[in-house]
């Protein structure tokens, strides 16, 4: 009986794992285009995935708040026209 169930646990990991979206790089999750339970097609997209290694940001800042600023510093970033995103 115990093989039998290990038998059934390793074909419901595969069935899991056919099953599971996965991205090439790290990023996070900006759009969705599917909900869950949703039946979908081969080429449907499903997500879009923001590669926030790679992510390139220009911006401006008042002059009185450049001493605060120092070069490679981290600083969170929010997207006011995302708002599904996290803060990064």
């Amino acid at each position: 009986e115990l093989k039998t169930l290990e038998a059934r646990l390793d074909i419901a990991q595969e069935e899991l794992d056919e099953r599971t979206i996965k991205a090439p790089f790290d990023g996070v999750v900006v759009r969705k285009f599917k909900e869950a339970q949703e039946v979908i097609a081969e080429d449907d997209p499903v997500l879009q995935v923001m590669e926030v290694d790679r992510l390139k940001l220009q911006f401006y800042l008042e002059a009185r708040l450049l001493p605060s600023i120092e070069i490679g510093q981290e600083q969170a970033v929010r997207f006011p026209a995302l708002p599904d995103v996290p803060e990064m």
